[in-house]
């Protein structure tokens, strides 16, 4: 990375190489759309072109790229939510992908809970 800061395009390159098919799989694992991914992914590589004079050599490279795509698909999610369709079919894949996130049946207020009140 201390290279590309620097301007080497080789750098570039080679981290582009150890490093977009696991940026391209994050994202075709939380959208479930290639045009939607390939998006996202080139806005990834654009912050980090945009962004490269604000890396910590000191700190590993990986967490930061991620750091980035993560910002950049919530930007994609914020801008899609003026499109409801798009922001919930993305919000559903993204549920269907990521069980442990989705929300877990809570009893209804109140129910079998002994203090006299009911539903």
């Amino acid at each position: 990375m201390s290279l590309y800061q620097d301007g080497s395009q080789e750098a570039f390159n080679l981290l582009y190489e150890r490093n977009s098919s696991k940026i391209y799989g994050f994202l075709i694992n939380r959208v479930k759309d290639t045009e939607t991914a390939n998006e996202i992914f080139q806005s990834t590589f654009l912050k980090l072109h945009k962004g490269r004079h604000l890396y910590n050599k000191d700190l590993p490279f990986l967490p930061w790229l991620f750091a980035m795509c993560r910002k950049a698909l919530n930007d994609y999610l914020r801008k899609s939510m003026g499109n409801k369709e798009v922001f919930n079919e993305l919000a559903m894949a993204n549920a269907r992908a990521n069980p442990e996130f989705e929300t877990p049946d809570f009893p209804k207020p109140y129910q079998d809970s002994g203090l006299g009140f009911s539903n």
